[in-house]
């Protein structure tokens, strides 16, 4: 059970073998409960703080950690078409980067045009330098450049909803 069901559950649930509710017990006046306006104000806020800070806590981290992020070898890339290789890649050294060609017509793009060394990352949005960036197979199995493994994580839990 997910800590925001758990929450959830927890509200749910009858206290002391009655028909009340938690919920019921923090919004009922009278009746014996010595509640005052302000203090049911201030439980059921705090309650709903916790159950947001709970939903939040399992939708970033939660969802983040059951993805199993692999960055894919630089070298296996053609920067130019954004194609996976199974084998080593042609480098192409520039400016103290390297970035990878798949023939020597991709090796020249990437050495004389400048715009072929740089993509933008599908989460932020952000320009991205190929050759430092954090490279994820994408769903139809080109090569994606993120900025680092948190935009990449990000965008994969984006991806699945």
């Amino acid at each position: 059970m997910g800590l925001l069901a758990g929450v959830i559950h927890t509200l749910a649930t009858p206290i002391s073998g009655g028909e009340k509710h938690f919920i019921v017990y923090l919004l009922r006046r009278g009746e014996g409960y010595m509640v005052s306006r302000y203090q049911r104000v201030f439980m059921i806020s705090t309650l709903l703080l916790t159950a947001h800070m709970a939903f939040f806590w399992s939708y970033t981290h939660g969802e983040l950690k059951k993805q199993p992020i692999t960055p894919v070898d630089p070298s296996l890339v053609c920067m130019t078409n954004d194609v996976i290789f199974g084998r080593p890649q042609i480098p192409v050294k520039v400016d103290g980067n390297t970035y990878y060609g798949c023939c020597q017509g991709c090796a020249s793009r990437l050495q004389n045009e400048s715009r072929m060394r740089y993509s933008n990352d599908p989460f932020t949005g952000n320009k991205v330098d190929k050759a430092t960036a954090f490279i994820v197979e994408g769903p139809r199995g080109e090569a994606l450049y993120f900025e680092s493994v948190t935009t990449a994580a990000q965008y994969m839990v984006t991806m699945e909803k």
